[in-house]
C-alpha cells in the first residue's frame, strides 16, 4: 500500500465524503491562507486526522504544505471514495 493511500485512509470515510470531495472541492479551490473557508476546513482536518500530535499553525507556509498535501493525496482520497461508494451500495 502506498504512503499516500495510508495518509489518506486516516481521515475518516464521512469526513471523506462529506467534506473533502464535494462540489465545492476545498482541496481545489482552496487559497493557502488563513482567511479562505477552503483552507481553514483542510487545516482542521489534516491537524485533527494526520497530525494530531502537531499544534495547529496557521504560518503562510505551514498552510501551504497542507494545501500541497492534500493536492497530492486527493487521488488517494478519490480511489478510496469509489470503494467506500461500491461497499455502501451492496
Amino acid at each position: 500500500m502506498s504512503y499516500l493511500k495510508t495518509l489518506a485512509m486516516q481521515i475518516p470515510d464521512r469526513i471523506r465524503s462529506e467534506r473533502l470531495l464535494t462540489e465545492a472541492d476545498p482541496i481545489k479551490n482552496a487559497k493557502a491562507n488563513n482567511m479562505d473557508e477552503h483552507m481553514i476546513l483542510l487545516s482542521k482536518i489534516w491537524f485533527t486526522y494526520i497530525e494530531p500530535h502537531k499544534e495547529a499553525s496557521n504560518c503562510p507556509l505551514c498552510l501551504n504544505n497542507v494545501l500541497s498535501s492534500f493536492r497530492n493525496l486527493k487521488p488517494a482520497l478519490m480511489e478510496l471514495e469509489v470503494s467506500y461508494q461500491k461497499l455502501n451500495y451492496l
